[in-house]
């Protein structure tokens, strides 16, 4: 189906095979993250209890929240600039972003101040361990996008899966060695990915020619990309912080289960709009053929995985986490549900992306982000779990709605 996808693209009718390896590439290094991961949270969900579990997850969403001060949208603008030749944009991104990150450093200080005080839990231990770790997890990541951008997916699969099976093996022997601790399966999953891109940033620098221009507005584009998607950064982990904080850690690692599976599922429509997105920075125009294949695509895909989410995905879920996260199966099944219907809308979105279409990729932000923040802030607390599931619906259909306006008006659907 992918490859009927990409041979439909203008681009690609002539040129299609070296994209079709590309998404075969992703395609197996998401595989083997599933596989993995599922292995490895099989082994955590086993070997904490629910609230030291809930308490793990926390960590990592406040991390991923604070991640907006590395700049990730300077990963899109590196990429879209070495698809185009223009290597000094990543020469001069990568201090910037590093410097930038460093605020999230303080920010994890403070936090672990703050449970040091106010908590009889490790939690501030592991904060500060977290703190350590942020800038060169999050500040030292954009190599990935001279991989992206020079369309050397096979090199990026290696490094990434590399890099999946050494956390695997270390998060499950962590698990064994010190069972009910999540203190050092957080250090491996922030400290592994952190060596990784202290190697691949210095590799790159060297490899790289030295007396290259910077695109012009690359890197300015980049860190107003990033203060737009920092609201959409935060409507992605705030529902989970606040189950946490206002509910408890058990609640928040109920909801984890219902979402890990659908998170896979989303991560694997994002993975054949990145494959798409060098070639859709090189297309001029959106056609109309374009959008039928993609929706097409996306409505073979979110068929599939209703149908799984009702039939294989109950004992699966159960089989990963255990009996003890049996309550989540429903919120599983609505969460799955709302990946199918916002399929269309990340890859017509990556398309905007892939533009610098500033103003455009803005409204849509603004627009998605806030209803998200805002739906979260109201159901969360006051429904729990059920109100983080109505946000994630809430969240699907108006990027469709937006998305689809602004193809309609800007981009001659």
């Amino acid at each position: 189906m992918l490859s009927g996808l990409i041979k439909k693209i203008p681009y690609c009718q002539h040129h299609h095979l070296p994209l079709i390896w590309n998404a075969g590439f992703m395609s197996g290094l998401r595989a083997l993250q599933l596989i993995l991961g599922l292995i490895t949270t099989y082994f955590l969900a086993r070997g904490l209890s629910k609230e030291e579990f809930g308490t793990y997850y926390f960590v990592l969403n406040s991390v991923g929240l604070i991640s907006i001060f590395s700049l990730p949208g300077l990963i899109d603008s590196v990429a879209q600039s070495i698809s185009r030749k223009h290597f000094g944009t990543y020469r001069k991104a990568v201090p910037l972003s590093f410097v930038s990150s460093l605020i999230g450093s303080m920010i994890l200080l403070a936090m672990s101040f703050w449970f040091e005080l106010t908590s009889d839990s490790r939690l501030w231990i592991v904060l500060i361990a977290a703190a350590f770790l942020f800038p060169f997890l999050h500040g030292l990541s954009l190599w990935k996008g001279v991989k992206t951008g020079s369309e050397n997916f096979k090199s990026l699969v290696l490094l990434e899966g590399s890099n999946t099976i050494l956390m695997t093996g270390l998060l499950i022997a962590s698990i064994k060695l010190w069972p009910g601790s999540y203190i050092a399966p957080i250090i491996i999953v922030m400290g592994i990915p952190a060596l990784q891109n202290l190697r691949m940033i210095r590799k790159t620098f060297v490899e790289l020619p030295k007396d290259t221009t910077e695109e012009a507005e690359s890197i300015k584009y980049g860190v107003k990309t990033t203060f737009y998607s920092a609201m959409n950064i935060a409507a992605q982990h705030l529902d989970k912080i606040l189950l946490f904080t206002f509910l408890s850690p058990a609640t928040l690692a109920a909801y984890v289960a219902a979402d890990r599976i659908a998170e896979l599922l989303r991560s694997a429509v994002q993975d054949i709009s990145a494959v798409l997105a060098p070639r859709f920075a090189k297309q001029e125009t959106y056609t109309p053929q374009l959008d039928k294949i993609l929706k097409y695509f996306s409505f073979v895909f979110g068929f599939a995985i209703i149908v799984f989410a009702f039939t294989v995905m109950p004992w699966f879920l159960k089989f990963v986490f255990g009996h003890q996260y049996e309550n989540s199966i429903p919120y599983a099944q609505a969460l799955i549900c709302s990946v199918a219907i916002g399929n269309l809308a990340t890859l017509r979105f990556r398309y905007i992306r892939s533009k610098i279409d500033l103003k455009n990729y803005r409204s849509i932000l603004l627009a998605t982000s806030l209803s998200r923040i805002f739906s979260a802030l109201i159901f969360v607390p006051i429904f729990g779990i059920s109100g983080a599931v109505a946000t994630a619906f809430l969240y699907r259909i108006v990027i469709n709605v937006v998305t689809s306006r602004i193809m309609k008006k800007h981009y001659s659907l």
